[in-house]
């Protein structure tokens, strides 16, 4: 039975797949807005992350890689890291330069004042050095918050899951 269910799954992932990578590099990146990103794009990726999921429950190995220990702490904190993740985005964004060289930004300052290299002559790789620390900036920070949410608000709650039972109720057939 597993064979049966595989081998569609594969062509699916496989198709949809090479679709999604096809479109992005014709297109130089996946659009965020569009009208076929509304109607065949999110097609396509439910398609690609449901044959994805079945091919990973029927593989062993894909199976230990999904399980993995720091997958599973990511997923612990996912639904926080959904919810935060646009603080840090939205507080910290003027701070940098996000690519383009005329805006402030704090790390081509920092740098220029301690190496006495203007903005102007090193630009692409105060541009690169800036987007890299906006990222770890951002992401670390997210992850900070998701985890202290986590403990401070989700664990908490869910502890009082045992206060409230529940019963599973299953339907009479009907004739």
């Amino acid at each position: 039975m597993v064979g049966k269910v595989t081998w569609p799954a594969r062509f699916i992932l496989l198709v949809a797949g090479s679709t999604w990578v096809g479109l992005a590099y014709c297109w130089g990146g996946w659009l965020q807005y569009g009208r076929f990103l509304q109607t065949w794009g999110y097609s396509l990726t439910a398609l690609f992350f449901g044959a994805f999921l079945v091919v990973s429950l029927t593989s062993s190995w894909l199976g230990s890689i999904l399980s993995n220990r720091c997958l599973r702490f990511l997923g612990r904190h996912s639904y926080a890291l959904y919810v935060i993740h646009i603080f840090p985005l939205f507080f910290f964004a003027p701070l940098f330069a996000r690519g383009e060289p005329s805006r402030f930004s704090v790390i081509t300052r920092a740098l220029a004042l301690m190496t006495g290299v203007t903005t102007s002559s090193h630009s692409s790789v105060l541009l690169i050095a800036d987007g890299l620390s906006f990222l770890a900036v951002a992401y670390g920070l997210t992850l900070l918050l998701s985890i202290a949410t986590w403990y401070l608000l989700e664990r908490p709650f869910l502890n009082l899951k045992r206060f409230f039972p529940y019963t599973l109720c299953i339907a009479a057939p009907t004739e």
